[in-house]
């Protein structure tokens, strides 16, 4: 068997405060992400778009689609 990395993802999560004594977590998802791309890249990108956001970012999390084959 064999496993092939087709896409990556990226998803940063934003604590928004409170509401209703409940936590506001909102999330925004960026497709296409470059798959040869470094840890740190990701990491530097986050910041980069967490200053276009009102909330405080949370968590950096990569979603991976992958092809699996004989």
């Amino acid at each position: 068997m064999q496993e092939t990395l087709l896409k990556k993802s990226m998803v940063l999560f934003f604590d928004e405060g409170i509401i209703d004594g409940k936590d506001v977590i909102k999330r925004y998802t960026y497709a296409n992400v470059d798959i040869s791309g470094s840890a740190q890249g990701l990491h530097d990108t986050a910041l980069a778009l967490a200053s276009l956001y009102k909330g405080t970012l949370a968590e950096v999390q990569t979603v991976a689609t992958n092809a699996v084959s004989n």
